[in-house]
């Protein structure tokens, strides 16, 4: 709730949209929350502007790194500007084109390195060291998790009679900041995570009882 107060002001307000099909569909009233009409496009802003703010002094005067391939980037990018603090993001080799040209017009410096994640997070935090930068982690990261955090707030805040919240799975960070956030306002509200076929780690990991890649 904190972080809410802090960040609301740097973001768009996303009123929750009726979505007649899915109601129809359900037999229920959903909503969508419509995060891509963020000033990056995708929710991930919300998490960037509260790590980028809670960084001291000096990490903030140093820079920041980190990796992605589109959203992350351009949401740090975008939060290192406001702050004016320098960003350089390490993007995998084939990144859209699209995607380094928003980057770079939120004021972040892009390197281009590496086939995989893998291989761009050992390139970031090996910058990170030799460039005497801060590495942001794109996963955990408290700060992180609880900007995210704000969207679960905002949209009991709207609706306070919700029921259930569905929310995607990536590298959990998300789900993980409304979760927390939601239960701690409200706990009857049940959160309910997606994944696609095909890119459901945490649903395999949770079916086996082991961390699946």
């Amino acid at each position: 709730m904190k972080a809410n107060s802090k960040i609301k002001k740097y973001k768009v307000p996303t009123l929750l949209q009726t979505s007649k099909t899915f109601s129809r569909m359900s037999l229920n009233n959903i909503y969508l929350k419509p995060e891509n009409l963020q000033v990056t496009g995708s929710y991930k802003i919300g998490g960037a502007i509260n790590v980028i703010m809670n960084l001291t002094e000096d990490q903030k005067k140093r820079g920041v790194i980190t990796t992605s391939a589109g959203n992350w980037a351009q949401a740090v990018a975008y939060a290192s500007q406001i702050f004016n603090v320098k960003s350089v993001i390490v993007m995998k080799e084939g990144t859209s084109e699209t995607k380094i040209i928003a980057t770079k017009g939120y004021g972040g410096k892009v390197v281009i390195y590496g086939k995989d994640t893998k291989d761009t997070i050992e390139k970031s935090m090996s910058l990170a060291k030799f460039e005497n930068l801060t590495y942001l982690n794109c996963f955990e990261d408290e700060n992180l998790i609880a900007g995210h955090g704000c969207i679960g707030l905002d949209i009991i805040e709207e609706k306070p009679d919700t029921d259930v919240i569905f929310c995607p799975i990536g590298g959990g960070a998300f789900i993980a900041g409304v979760a927390i956030a939601v239960k701690h306002a409200k706990p009857e509200v049940k959160i309910i995570g997606v994944e696609p076929e095909g890119a459901n780690a945490m649903y395999l990991s949770l079916k086996k009882d082991k961390l699946v890649g």
